[in-house]
């Protein structure tokens, strides 16, 4: 299975329908990761990259990815407290949820 870039929108609110606003934001997440794959292909060109835009809830669709695959990578920017509680964490989310192995990478630390 080719690696998979995907952006993971939040939904649009339930029985709207898709205006402009959600077009543009589909857009511009299209532009800068075809951009941001561009740059892998660049540097790993014997690895096979999909793009695959999805509006759903992150982690579910992460469980539903670790069905087909042998090891999800998930990153943390590594929130705590009240942010984590009333953002929720998807790496934690996956962590419990996904159907294969999960790695966890953090954000690089501040310095």
């Amino acid at each position: 299975m080719p690696c998979t870039g995907s952006a993971l929108l939040p939904l649009p609110v339930s029985g709207t329908a898709v205006g402009p606003d959600v077009r543009e934001t589909e857009d511009s997440a299209r532009h800068f990761l075809e951009e941001r794959i561009a740059e892998f292909n660049g540097r790993y060109p014997g690895v096979p990259v999909a793009l695959r835009l999805e509006w759903t809830h992150p982690a579910t669709y992460l469980t539903e990815l670790s069905e087909e695959t042998d090891l999800l990578v998930v990153g943390s920017r590594g929130r705590a407290g009240l942010r984590r509680l009333l953002l929720g964490s998807v790496s934690s989310e996956v962590l419990y949820t996904a159907r294969c192995p999960v790695a966890v990478i953090p954000a690089p630390a501040d310095g």
